[in-house]
């Protein structure tokens, strides 16, 4: 039996998509660079093969602000979702356990 795979880490002042895709995180990177989004591997969404967590980076390579740059984050999911290979796009919403 394999170990668990340790969740990933989201900052939740950070912009992440959530990609499904039969590609590897590097060529997705790739494509996205393409139409000029920069992209970070975060991780694998558990122990899915084909989702993946990457954060949404500007062009000076820093995470892009969750608040504040909507209109960045709707532009990435746009020019991925039309890229080749990619199945879905779609934005994460982080949020903080309620604790009881």
């Amino acid at each position: 039996m394999s170990a668990p795979i340790k969740p990933v880490k989201l900052e939740p002042n950070s912009s992440y998509i959530q990609i499904t895709s039969s590609q590897t995180p590097e060529a997705i990177q790739q494509q996205a660079a393409k139409q000029n989004v920069q992209l970070q591997h975060k991780g694998p969404v558990g122990e899915l093969e084909n989702e993946h967590i990457f954060e949404i980076l500007d062009a000076g390579r820093r995470a892009v602000a969750r608040d504040t740059d909507t209109g960045v984050v709707g532009s990435a999911v746009t020019a991925l979702k039309g890229s080749e290979g990619v199945k879905d796009a779609k934005v994460m919403e982080t949020r903080q356990r309620v604790k009881r």
